[in-house]
């Protein structure tokens, strides 16, 4: 069988959550031969060695140069308009357009003729004319000229990968809504079905995320009106829908997903590396494995930290991860903190460790003091290896802990600093917790389990393909060379120059 992982700023150029699962899946099922699709924000070099089985990546940064202009003709307009008016619609909510109708309407977009000349036709007056008189049949208020462009501008880079070639593989597994799915529907609409694993929920972390920029309400809400309507469509397409959480799952289903696509593979973790062993340190020391990244909330731990201290005068705090070059502002904002609360002689910053279960047995406790999560590494790791949780009740966290740790609630530095001072003095609860969280993972959330069951998803969405191939005659198009993986990834499209400014001002992170 032959699998395209699809997904943006993930595996195999960028370490967290959603590449330590991407890495486990291909080499758990060596049998499958993998593929990559990754989208990018900028050059990107490789962060996993990839096992045999992976025959290559294709990497695309979606900041790179706009496409060379094309002349548009009137069948190309005619084409764009059809489809564009119906995509509008259901991103504004007007004339009743469902996510089917929908859907063809993007796969209308994959015509070749209309693909490579999609960014000026976007761009182009006219379809922000277009725009505009829709969000008034919609009775919402008209936009500014500036409003429209610069929002297009980033809705154009957004919707960029709909324009990739088909791939030749048996089915896609997208490991991300919204960009990585638009990615895998040339490829949907040869015939290919697709596998559809949300880690987080990707329209309410990119909510989370538009409210923190300094974007007019107008430039957010038609970027988000995008958002959902790509995530609807993305349910719509997707064979099977396989998320991390029964959080996510619900949130699918409020979302428009269909119950019965729906079945919940919780990550897994490979009990014979993450075991417990050694012993505690000498002192009460906290540890956090992870990206550092806003949704961490890491200042939500560092803002405990002077509380725990009063009861834990020799508190040590560890930070193990690395700081991607998209979020180099979070973590100086991180150390302007430190040194703000005066804490420096406190938190010690690791960086990223290869060796995770020996960062783990550095502390007495891990905490993981999130905003959003699917299903998280950073609690069933630390349980696996015998250490005291303490976490946010937030995502899937909830299902992942259950009676085996502490839950708190997110963004509430005393709730956090309670539950850690609580742990690190009393002695007993924190063997008995230890004991629990072991034997919770062992149960519950092994590797083995995970694998067993994404296999099975492969194996019953494959035989719906074969099935439907029966019945047509379409064959995927010949996609380009993949990347080279040994040594570095390069990207398909160098980095933008700064000096455009209707998209470097929308210039964003992607998420791991």
């Amino acid at each position: 069988m032959r699998v395209r992982l699809v997904g943006e700023g993930t595996y195999p150029v960028s370490k967290g959550g959603v590449g330590t699962w991407s890495d486990q899946l291909v080499r758990g099922l060596p049998e499958v031969d993998f593929s990559v699709t990754v989208l990018t924000a900028g050059r990107a070099v490789a962060a996993y060695e990839l096992p045999p089985n992976v025959t290559g990546v294709f990497a695309a940064d979606m900041w790179g140069p706009i496409p060379a202009r094309k002349p548009i003709r009137r069948k190309h307009w005619q084409a764009f308009e059809e489809a564009w008016e119906v995509i509008c619609g259901h991103a504004y909510g007007r004339g009743g357009r469902t996510p089917g109708v929908t859907l063809d309407a993007w796969l209308a977009l994959t015509r070749p003729d209309v693909a490579e000349r999609l960014w000026w036709l976007m761009n182009d007056r006219r379809s922000l004319a277009l725009q505009n008189t829709l969000r008034l049949r919609a009775g919402l208020e008209p936009s500014s000229g500036r409003d429209l462009a610069s929002s297009m501008a980033y809705a154009a880079r957004m919707i960029m990968p709909i324009t990739f070639p088909a791939v030749n593989a048996d089915l896609l597994h997208v490991t991300s809504s919204g960009s990585a799915l638009l990615a895998a529907l040339p490829s949907y609409a040869q015939g290919v079905p697709i596998v559809l694993t949300e880690h987080g929920v990707f329209y309410r972390e990119r909510l989370m995320a538009l409210r923190s920029t300094e974007w007019s309400f107008l430039q957010r809400n038609m970027v988000a009106a995008f958002l959902k309507s790509i995530t609807k469509v993305g349910y719509e397409a997707a064979s099977s829908i396989v998320p991390v959480s029964d959080f996510n799952g619900v949130w699918e289903v409020a979302m428009g997903a269909d119950p019965d696509k729906i079945t919940t593979v919780h990550n897994g973790v490979d009990i014979d590396y993450f075991r417990p062993g050694g012993v505690e340190p000498e002192v009460p020391t906290i540890v956090f494995v992870g990206r550092i990244d806003p949704l961490k909330d890491l200042g939500n731990l560092l803002m405990a930290i002077p509380r725990i201290a009063e009861l834990i005068p020799d508190l040590q705090v560890r930070l193990f991860g690395p700081v991607p070059e998209t979020n180099a502002a979070y973590g100086a904002d991180l150390k302007a903190l430190v040194e703000e609360l005066r804490i420096g002689h406190r938190v010690q910053w690791m960086g990223p460790t290869s060796d995770p279960v020996a960062a783990y047995r550095t502390g007495t406790i891990a905490v993981l003091p999130s905003i959003s999560e699917g299903f998280p590494y950073g609690a069933l790791e630390p349980m696996a290896c015998g250490l005291p949780v303490v976490a946010t009740s937030v995502g899937g966290v909830p299902e992942g802990v259950g009676d085996a740790g502490l839950l708190v609630p997110s963004a509430d530095p005393a709730a956090l600093a309670d539950a850690c001072a609580y742990l690190l003095s009393d002695d007993a609860e924190r063997r008995a917790l230890a004991r629990l969280g072991g034997a919770r993972v062992e149960e519950r959330f092994s590797l083995d389990r995970m694998l067993t069951r994404i296999r099975e998803s492969y194996v019953s969405v494959d035989g719906l393909r074969r099935v439907g191939a029966q019945a047509s005659a379409a064959q995927p198009a010949v996609e380009p060379a993949l990347v080279d993986m040994a040594a570095r990834v390069d990207a398909y499209m160098p980095s933008p120059p700064d000096t455009d400014w209707a998209y470097s001002l929308f210039r964003t992170q992607s998420g791991g």
